[in-house]
C-alpha cells in the first residue's frame, strides 16, 4: 500500500491519484489508511483539449513569468530522476496581477485547481504532511509572507533536505518524519529573500535554497486571467496523467538527458557552486516544458523562456 504520490520501485513506476503508471499499463493503486484526504484532489474532470488550447497564450511576449510558473508542475517529477531534493520557488509581485490564477493553472496539471495548495494558516506539521503526501508533485502556498520569519527560515532550509524531523511515540520509539523530493512554490507581495535577511544577517544558506523571480503586471494578461478559471472549472487533472505516462515510458532517456541539460545550464548561466539550486531549477523547468510539449499536453514553445 502506498503512502504518497510519485515515483516507486526504483523509479520505474509512478503513482498519480489512485493509479499506478507502469511502462506498459496503468493499474489501480492501493493506499494506506488515512490517505483519503490527501488523495482527494488528485482526480480529473473534462478533457485535455481545452486545457491544452489555453496554454497557447504563453507564446505571447511578456508572459514568460506566467509560463515559468506553469512549467514548475512539469519540473517537479524530474527532481528524483535528476538526483536533487528540490527548493522553494517564490513568485514576487503586487496583488491582483495573476499569481494565484497561475498557481491554479499549475495545480490543475495533476488535479483540482487548488488541490496543491496548503493554507497560509496551516501548522508547520500540516505543511510537512502535505509535502510528504505529494512527495514528487509540487505544493503551493499563497502569500507566504504571512509566515513568521523563524518558521519561514526553517521551511526554506528544510525543503532541500527532503524530510521532516522524526518524533517520539508514546512507547518511546521514533516515528519517522515525512519525506519529499519536490518544489515548494509560493507567491508574495514582498520579497522572501529580504525577509530572510532581516531575520538573520547570516541567512546565505537559506537564501541560496530560495529561487525568487519577478512576476510583473502585464496588461495583456488581465483578460486571460478572467478566462483561465472558467477553463479550469470544467477541465483539470487531464494533462498530468499523459505527462507522467510519457515520463515512465521514456524514463532512461529522460534520466540521461537530465544530466546533459543540467550540465548545459551550469555552463550557460555561469553561476558558481553556491548557486547550483538556481541553475538546476532553471534547467529542469525548461526541460520539463520540452517534455510536456513532446507529450502533447502544452501548445507553446518553452524555449522562449531562455
Amino acid at each position: 500500500l502506498f503512502k504518497c504520490q510519485g515515483w516507486k520501485n526504483d523509479d520505474t513506476e509512478f503513482v498519480l491519484g489512485d493509479k499506478l503508471y507502469r511502462q506498459d499499463e496503468v493499474i489501480q493503486a492501493g493506499f494506506s489508511h488515512g490517505m483519503a484526504a490527501f488523495l482527494a484532489p488528485f482526480h480529473s474532470k473534462g478533457t485535455l483539449d481545452p486545457w491544452r488550447t489555453m496554454t497557447e497564450v504563453f507564446d505571447h511576449p511578456g508572459f514568460e513569468p506566467h509560463a515559468f510558473m506553469l512549467l514548475l508542475a512539469f519540473a517537479s517529477p524530474l527532481l528524483k530522476l535528476a538526483g536533487w531534493q528540490g527548493c522553494t520557488v517564490n513568485a514576487l509581485g503586487e496583488s491582483g496581477i495573476g499569481k494565484s490564477t497561475m498557481a491554479q493553472f499549475m495545480s490543475s496539471v495533476y488535479g483540482t485547481p487548488m488541490g496543491a495548495w496548503v493554507g497560509r494558516d496551516d501548522t508547520a506539521l500540516a505543511r510537512m504532511q502535505r509535502l510528504g503526501a505529494h512527495y514528487n508533485l509540487p505544493v503551493y502556498m499563497d502569500e507566504a509572507t504571512t509566515i513568521k520569519p523563524e518558521a519561514l527560515r526553517d521551511l526554506v532550509y528544510s525543503i532541500p533536505t527532503g524530510k521532516n524531523r522524526a518524533s517520539m511515540k508514546t512507547d518511546y520509539t521514533l516515528r519517522p518524519g515525512a519525506e519529499w523530493i519536490t518544489l515548494f512554490v509560493t507567491s508574495t507581495n514582498n520579497s522572501l529573500q529580504t525577509k530572510l535577511q532581516l531575520e538573520n544577517q547570516n541567512a546565505e544558506a537559506e537564501s541560496l535554497r530560495l529561487f525568487e523571480f519577478n512576476f510583473p503586471r502585464v496588461a495583456d494578461f488581465a483578460e486571460v486571467a478572467k478566462i483561465i478559471p472558467n477553463v479550469l472549472r470544467d477541465n483539470y487533472g487531464v494533462a498530468g496523467p499523459v505527462y507522467i505516462q510519457h515520463l515512465v515510458r521514456n524514463r532512461e532517456a529522460v534520466r540521461a538527458r537530465l544530466r546533459e541539460v543540467m550540465g548545459e545550464a551550469e555552463r550557460a548561466f555561469g553561476m558558481n557552486d553556491k548557486e547550483r539550486f538556481w541553475t538546476w531549477l532553471t534547467a529542469l523547468v525548461l526541460y520539463g516544458g520540452e517534455l510536456a510539449r513532446e507529450a502533447g499536453v502544452i501548445n507553446f514553445d518553452p524555449s522562449h523562456l531562455r
